[in-house]
């Protein structure tokens, strides 16, 4: 389901399915963003946090996939329904397994 790896590292992969929250219907044409900060050394001894990022489009049953998440970090996965953002905070923990979300 992960064509591409963009990382080296042991990552892990969520999907899900969006529906609307006062019909049911499937959010289609919806997007869905990961994010995640990770740790960046600047100058050799300074420590920033660098957000990391990934994007999908639901398909016409909601339904949704996003591929090299991070192990053991919280990942916040957003979108919008109805003018009202959502959220739902999720951990991979396992290398190269699929974190099922529901909403």
């Amino acid at each position: 389901l992960c064509p591409e790896r963009t990382t080296i590292q042991p990552t892990a992969a969520i999907r899900g399915q969006l529906r609307s929250d006062s019909s049911d219907a499937p959010l289609a044409n919806t997007v869905v963003r990961a994010s995640w900060t990770l740790p960046v050394i600047v100058n050799r001894t300074d420590v920033q946090e660098r957000e990391e990022v990934r994007e999908a489009i639901t398909d016409a049953d909601g339904k949704w996939f996003l591929c090299d998440i991070p192990l053991e970090r919280d990942v916040i996965v957003r979108w919008e329904s109805g003018y009202a953002e959502r959220r739902i905070p999720v951990r991979a923990t396992q290398a190269f397994s699929v974190v099922e979300v529901v909403q």
